[in-house]
């Protein structure tokens, strides 16, 4: 089996898994506007995993058992692309058509957090003019198009795939010493 076929594969089981547990959370009701910590922290988790798991796979049932650094990073990289896709599609889908709320949800959050900063720390806003909320929200409203929504879901898993597949790979690695480079 090519990387590439590999990559895909795992990628795919990877992106369904995500969006299971993305599904999960929103029947229980943990929406990542409320609780965006604890989401990004089982979603890394769940990502370390599955790279920890499908990196060792396609060394060790693929690979004869080696796996240079690079490799180990192209394939970990690769696998959180294809997942990202997927999540990309659950995530248009929630936003667009499931919660057809969330921009007002997400814009409202954001609002109180603003006047709860103002009310902790009073001088921290005196150097700005007023804000303009219209703006603001329109602003928004823009970041929760369906191609936005796709780009940055693939952009943030790509560089988090990225740090994350970094450190697996020195686990991971396993050069063959009989081959001299």
């Amino acid at each position: 089996m090519s990387e590439r076929k590999f990559s895909m594969n795992q990628g795919a089981y990877l992106g369904f898994i995500l969006v299971g547990v993305a599904l999960l959370e929103y029947i229980i009701g943990i929406i990542d506007i409320e609780k965006p910590v604890l989401v990004w922290l089982i979603n890394t988790g769940i990502i370390i995993m599955f790279l920890w798991y499908a990196t060792q796979r396609y060394r060790d049932d693929i690979n004869d058992g080696f796996l240079s650094y690079a490799q180990s990073l192209k394939i970990g990289v690769s696998i959180v692309v294809f997942a990202s896709f997927i999540f990309g599609i659950w995530k248009v889908l929630l936003i667009n058509f499931i919660m057809p709320d969330y921009p007002e949800i997400f814009i409202q959050s954001q609002e109180e957090r603003m006047i709860e900063m103002e009310e902790m720390y009073p001088n921290l806003m005196d150097g700005f003019v007023d804000l303009d909320w219209e703006k603001i929200e329109e602003e928004a409203y823009k970041s929760f198009r369906p191609h936005t929504i796709m780009i940055n879901e693939i952009i943030s898993k790509a560089i988090g795939g990225f740090m994350i597949s970094l450190i697996i790979s020195f686990f991971t690695k396993r050069v063959d010493k009989n081959i001299i480079t």
